[in-house]
């Protein structure tokens, strides 16, 4: 399938709407913490283009968060969107593997750097920064989250390498880890200088609530990147890409299921919150509305991000359910699991 041929297919064909009634809300300093951020970046090895703005999303994502330590986390963004580039450039699946491992012990040890790669001392500026700011609490958390994003890019890679594409039911957990937002959800914590009790933050229901936020945000980049990574060698880990290889369907059946999916797991999000704030402390309360302003922003912040071959300007989005929604489980049992903990 050719990139002209799959982007006509979708413009030709009329979407149902994107189901999110969360309106965004801004950092009042989001564009001088971008712009920091950007600056710093300048600096480093690995080049990344500025006008992703990726430090504005981190900002808008906690409105209330602490400028310096937002502009901090906006760092390690930009950083980590380069990472992820050389990640999917790599043709050598153990140098992925020494490199993740490398990392993850500069993360828990940051004077004992394993390797002398170009890019270790601008990580190694990031890491001293958040052991500053975090508690030990909040940097196990960081710590514990990256875990799982240095045991998953090397499983990405066995499959890229290989030109093999995983199930869908693999593939979302594989999104989910190298997507990093474990470790994002914890910087958030820190930006707001905030420490939840450990009985929320590890309730199983929150960590289900944090994986739809994660997949969220993924999606929304999926049905907006459909087109560029059509034509990519390494764009097979797209949903709407993993629904053709899945079901056997045309691009245009794709999106439909892929915004069907986005809508019945935003329905299950506003149900959990919901039901997790009702007895929150302050801490998660907070965070709550930060996991919705996420999601919120993440909308926006793909409309008009150059990163993207934009889709979404075509997508409706409404407020209102869209009728007929289906309030099961979706039918991937690594993801199922989360509606077991909406209480009727």
């Amino acid at each position: 399938m050719t990139g002209t041929s799959a982007h006509s297919s979708s413009a030709a064909f009329r979407l149902p709407p994107l189901y999110c009634p969360l309106e965004p809300s801004s950092h009042p300093e989001a564009d001088v913490i971008d712009k920091r951020a950007a600056q710093w970046m300048n600096h480093c090895p690995i080049p990344q283009d500025p006008a992703e703005r990726a430090a504005a999303f981190v900002a808008n994502s906690s409105p209330q968060g602490h400028a310096e330590r937002l502009e901090a986390t906006g760092r390690w963004y930009f950083y980590a969107f380069a990472l992820d580039d050389w990640f999917e450039a790599c043709p050598s699946l153990h140098d992925v593997i020494d490199v993740c491992g490398a990392m993850q012990r500069a993360l828990e040890a940051p004077d004992t750097a394993l390797l002398d790669t170009p890019f270790m001392p601008a990580y190694l500026d990031i890491v001293r920064t958040f052991r500053d700011f975090a508690t030990p609490l909040q940097y196990n958390r960081l710590t514990a989250g990256y875990r799982i994003y240095h045991q998953c890019i090397p499983w990405e890679a066995s499959y890229r390498l290989r030109d093999h594409l995983p199930d869908l039911n693999t593939q979302l957990v594989l999104r989910l880890g190298v997507s990093g937002f474990e470790a994002f959800f914890a910087m958030i914590e820190v930006c707001n200088a905030q420490e939840m009790p450990a009985r929320e933050y590890d309730d199983p229901a929150l960590r289900a609530l944090r994986e739809i936020v994660g997949l969220l945000l993924l999606w929304i980049n999926d049905l907006s990147s459909f087109a560029k990574d059509a034509r990519a060698v390494d764009g097979q880990n797209n949903l709407v890409i993993g629904l053709m290889n899945e079901l056997g369907c045309t691009q245009a059946q794709a999106v439909v299921q892929a915004i069907t999916i986005w809508n019945r797991s935003m329905a299950l999000f506003l149900g959990l919150r919901d039901q997790l704030a009702a007895h929150a402390s302050p801490q998660l309360r907070h965070f709550l509305t930060d996991l919705g302003n996420m999601v919120a922003n993440v909308v926006h912040w793909h409309r008009d991000n150059p990163r993207y071959a934009m889709a979404a300007p075509a997508l409706e989005v409404t407020a209102s359910p869209p009728p007929g929604l289906d309030p099961a489980p979706l039918s991937y049992p690594s993801i199922a699991w989360w509606w077991q903990h909406l209480t009727p």
